[in-house]
């Protein structure tokens, strides 16, 4: 997809986010948000030198965005709204994405509380900081949806909050989340890992 394209669509995009907001604030489309991420990665990736293909034009189709020519990279995109007390979750399912290698890198974008259209943060991951993202041993009752969504990388507004719940719930910690919480800015933007 052209850059000029990415640059409109994620304009009007982000277009609606305020609409909805501005008409409704307390209507919840789940689907503009997540769309708004995706066409958002597009247009930072075109905007950096990459070739960008996304939905029904990519070559291969295992994530959200592939990068034909010398990378051949593919790029999973993941985004929500942080909750009240700052926490946010992208979930990866039962894991499959990660298990079977279906992409090269993921992008997380956590959006601030109800009515912000732009993310609030953008964090950058290769698949394999992920691998243990894809267990389950230890994490049994952290996801809302366990049957479906028990795959969750957490990110906590600090290192204690993090520490306190897992120790008061007693769920198994990821070093993923540890280093996420404790050194945010190494994933944070990070465009420099996908190559």
């Amino acid at each position: 997809m052209k850059l000029k394209s990415l640059r409109k669509v994620t304009s009007l995009l982000r277009n609606v986010l305020v609409e909805l907001k501005r008409n409704d604030p307390e209507l919840k489309d789940s689907n503009v948000r997540p769309r708004y991420a995706e066409y958002l990665t597009a247009k930072m990736l075109a905007e950096k030198g990459h070739d960008v293909q996304l939905f029904n034009e990519r070559e291969l189709t295992s994530a959200d965005i592939y990068l034909p020519n010398a990378t051949k990279k593919r790029v999973e995109v993941k985004s929500c709204l942080v909750s009240e007390d700052g926490w946010a979750a992208a979930s990866f399912g039962v894991g499959t994405q990660i298990k079977k290698k279906k992409f090269d890198y993921c992008v997380f974008m956590t959006f601030g509380g109800s009515g912000n259209e732009g993310p609030e943060n953008i964090f950058i991951f290769t698949r394999e900081e992920l691998d243990e993202v894809a267990t389950l041993k230890g994490r049994r009752g952290v996801a809302r949806f366990e049957a479906t969504n028990p795959c969750l990388l957490l990110y906590a507004p600090c290192l204690t909050e993090y520490e306190d719940y897992i120790k008061k719930e007693r769920k198994k910690a990821f070093k993923i989340e540890r280093m996420l919480c404790k050194q945010p800015e190494k994933f944070r933007n990070a465009w420099d890992k996908i190559r």
